[in-house]
C-alpha cells in the first residue's frame, strides 16, 4: 500500500509555471499519431534520444520508471474525420450534444509532475463551451505496477481538494523517442471510434521556470 502521510495540497501553479515553459505546443493527431511499439519502428539514436532512454548499438534504454520521472503537459485529442463522420450520421439535436462533448473534451489541459521519490502532482483544467474554466488539482503518491516494453501501468493514490484519497491506475504507453506517451483516461461513450486520447510531451524547460518563478516570490 503507497504511503499517505507525504500527502500536502498543491499550490495551484503547476499548469501556469507548465504554460510559462511552453513557447510553441506542438500536440494534436497529425503531429503525434497513436504510438506504435518501439519495435516495429526505427529507434532515434542521436545522443538525445539515447540520454531520454532511446537504445543505441551499444546502450540499454532506461527502464520506463526512469524516463516518466519529469514534469509533462497533456492534451486531448481526437481524430476529427472519424467525429465529422459520427456527427453526420446522428438526429440535428444529437449533434450538438455529441459535438459540445467533443469541444469540452478537447479543451482539456493536463500538467503532470512525476518525481523519482514516489510523489507526484498534478493539474487538469478544462473550458466547458459557454462555462468558466473548470481547474482541479491533486498531489499524492504513484507506483509502478507493471511494464511491458513501451508501456508503464502505475497505481496512483492521490489527495484531492477536498481532503478525498482517490486511487487510480493508469496505463502510460510511450512513443519510441519517449519524450511523449498516451494515458489512458475515461472517455465520454459519444466520443467511441473517434480515437480520443490524452497525448503528453515532455517539458524541458519547465523546472527552470518554476524555480525562477519561485525565487522571484521570494
Amino acid at each position: 500500500m503507497l504511503c499517505s502521510n507525504k500527502f500536502s495540497h498543491s499550490s495551484g501553479s503547476l499548469l501556469s509555471a507548465v504554460m510559462a515553459g511552453v513557447i510553441a505546443l506542438s500536440i494534436g493527431c497529425a503531429e503525434r499519431p497513436a504510438p506504435v511499439s518501439a519495435a516495429d519502428s526505427q529507434q532515434d539514436r542521436s545522443p538525445a534520444a539515447v540520454a531520454t532512454g532511446v537504445s543505441s548499438e551499444n546502450t540499454t534504454p532506461a527502464p520506463l520508471t526512469d524516463v516518466v520521472v519529469g514534469t509533462w503537459l497533456g492534451q486531448a485529442t481526437l481524430d476529427e474525420v472519424a467525429l465529422e463522420q459520427k456527427l453526420a450520421q446522428l438526429p440535428a439535436d444529437e449533434q450538438e450534444r455529441v459535438f459540445v462533448i467533443a469541444e469540452n473534451f478537447l479543451s482539456t489541459l493536463m500538467a503532470m509532475d512525476v518525481r523519482n521519490d514516489g510523489t507526484i502532482e498534478s493539474e487538469i483544467e478544462m473550458q466547458p463551451m459557454g462555462d468558466r474554466p473548470i481547474r482541479d488539482s491533486t498531489v499524492g503518491q504513484w507506483q509502478a505496477t507493471q511494464i511491458d516494453n513501451d508501456q508503464l501501468a502505475v497505481e496512483l493514490e492521490e489527495l484531492a481538494a477536498d481532503d478525498s484519497t482517490v486511487i487510480t491506475k493508469r496505463s502510460f504507453r510511450f512513443y519510441p523517442d519517449r519524450n511523449a506517451f498516451v494515458m489512458s483516461v475515461p472517455i465520454p461513450a459519444e466520443l467511441e471510434g473517434c480515437q480520443a486520447m490524452m497525448i503528453f510531451e515532455r517539458q524541458s524547460a519547465v523546472a527552470n521556470v518554476a524555480e525562477r518563478q519561485e525565487t522571484e516570490q521570494r
